[in-house]
């Protein structure tokens, strides 16, 4: 509508549809023809194999409007309604809206005199987005076929393992964002944004009682805050070239912040993870209200008892963890709530895997065909469980211990050692409960790339045949800047899941490797 006003509109429709089946083996005979071969686990053949069929389907329909007045004052309006077949009867859909609003400062006729200024855009944007990441069935009542003696004969039956759900539903985020986009000078670029990211009606998996015969069920309860910064700087810092015969630099920069916090978890305050392995039986991390995902919990320690007088000066305390009054080398908790016993109510946030901030920096020189780039990256705040340090420094004769844990154990000679006496276990709070003394710094920095190439100037290999040709070296993780006593500060031993993060159990180290190489071009 003339050249002040463009506008633009998208409508469309999809739809996604998926079918798994596992069928190795076809059987006979079955308890009921109504799953047919897709679950020949119900045949009555003992030592049946077993199959299954599952589906779903993602139906969505979405548009959007652009708007853009005098170039300058843009507005973008998004609306989709998705129906996934995972969720509930009556439940399937979610509306899912979005508007975003820029505004190009730059472009307005106040600064448009103003040279050292290349591009000012400011930002803001709300929308919300849906979470359909359950497996298929889970809001059904779902049944499951196992063997079993029945009047002496083998037979298959079925018995129910899930509680329907008609009411679960999307889980939705909803998020503000503020951002500005500066460029200056010609070589300079800097963008900023500020978030505030909400998630409600989360798809949580909840104890039940044992009196309904089910362990657990998948509900939407609790809501999730994620809040923080990022910040990105970029500048030619010298703009040569190879045919100039100056050097070029350029450098970036980037930084970022993210608080996150539990805000509900419906008719519960805390979560604990699952096990974190079989071998050591220990409780993993906590979700708790008003608290980030996966903290921390265990026992804080005030350091050794040092001798005979320190004992009984902690003689009124009764300690439920160890059952036995302190004596001199033991482990001294802390008694948090101050009515001196020490047991489960003692248990304290202890540390967060989440980091304070992050950030990185990139450069990148070249000069004369030679080029050198290099990225450092770091995190800076987080905890890591450390659980190498349980049996290195347990104190058991029987097992292999830190030289240090032997030489600087406490004996009547060193009342001021670092670790206790040998027969008390540093992390010392039970089979299923955790101390701060396993707990270490992870923050790094790391040099995790850098990377040395020249180009062949084209007048050497033009007469070989070749368009291009270019040798380089390149080294990952070369050098790591550390507190952490671990292989690898950048470990997470359980993937990169919410719950269970910062945890090292063995888990295999970044590798430094370094790369020679050579790329021809016809």
């Amino acid at each position: 509508i003339g050249d002040a006003h463009v506008f633009n509109l998208l409508a469309g429709y999809t739809r996604q549809s998926n079918e798994t089946v596992r069928n190795n083996v076809s059987g006979s005979d079955f308890v009921t023809d109504a799953t047919g071969y897709d679950d020949i686990s119900a045949a009555r053949v003992r030592g049946a194999p077993t199959s299954d069929r599952q589906r779903w389907t993602l139906e969505s329909w979405l548009g959007r409007l652009n708007y853009t007045l005098l170039d300058r004052y843009l507005l973008t309006v998004t609306g989709r309604r998705d129906g996934s077949s995972r969720f509930g009867r009556g439940s399937k859909w979610g509306f899912f809206p979005s508007a975003a609003l820029g505004w190009r400062v730059s472009d307005e006729p106040f600064l448009r005199g103003f040279t050292p200024l290349d591009e000012l855009k400011l930002r803001a944007s709300y929308g919300v987005a849906g979470n359909p990441g359950i497996r298929p069935y889970q809001s059904l009542a779902r049944l499951v076929g196992t063997p079993y003696s029945f009047g002496g004969n083998f037979v298959t039956g079925y018995f129910p393992i899930g509680v329907a759900n008609d009411e679960l539903t999307w889980e939705s985020t909803t998020q503000a964002d503020l951002g500005v986009d500066l460029a200056m000078f010609g070589r300079a670029s800097l963008t900023f944004d500020w978030y505030d990211k909400r998630t409600e009606d989360l798809l949580l998996t909840v104890d039940l009682p044992s009196e309904s015969g089910f362990a657990r069920a998948l509900v939407n309860a609790g809501s999730v805050q994620n809040r923080g910064v990022e910040l990105s700087l970029n500048v030619d810092v010298l703009d040569g070239d190879r045919d100039s015969g100056r050097p070029r630099w350029s450098t970036g920069f980037t930084f970022a912040r993210n608080r996150n916090r539990v805000t509900d978890l419906g008719e519960d305050t805390e979560i604990r993870a699952s096990t974190i392995s079989d071998d050591f039986k220990l409780g993993g991390t906590v979700v708790r209200v008003g608290q980030p995902i996966g903290v921390f919990v265990g026992y804080r320690t005030a350091g050794i008892v040092r001798d005979s007088a320190h004992a009984r000066s902690l003689s009124r305390v009764v300690n439920r963890v160890t059952n036995q009054p302190y004596r001199p080398g033991d482990v001294v908790f802390v008694d948090v709530d101050g009515n001196d016993t020490i047991n489960v109510a003692d248990r304290a946030v202890i540390g967060s895997p989440h980091p304070d901030f992050t950030l990185g920096w990139q450069n990148s020189v070249s000069w004369r065909g030679f080029e050198l780039t290099g990225l450092l990256q770091g995190s800076f705040g987080n905890e890591i469980l450390n659980l190498n340090l349980w049996r290195l420094t347990g104190g058991d004769l029987a097992t292999n211990v830190l030289r240090a844990r032997f030489e600087d154990r406490w004996t009547p000679q060193n009342p001021d050692a670092r670790y206790p006496r040998f027969g008390v276990n540093t992390v010392g709070a039970g089979t299923t409960d955790y101390n701060n003394l396993i707990l270490e710094d992870g923050s790094y920095l790391r040099l995790k790339t850098l990377s040395l190439s020249y180009e062949v100037p084209p007048a050497w290999i033009s007469r070989r045949g070749f368009s291009r040709a270019r040798v380089y070296v390149t080294g990952s993780n070369l050098v790591t800047w550390t507190d952490y006593s671990g292989f690898d500060p950048e470990v997470s031993s359980f993937g990169v899941g919410n719950l269970n993060r910062g945890i090292d159990i063995g888990a295999y180290p970044s590798a430094r490797s370094v790369i020679l190489g050579v790329n021809f071009a016809y």
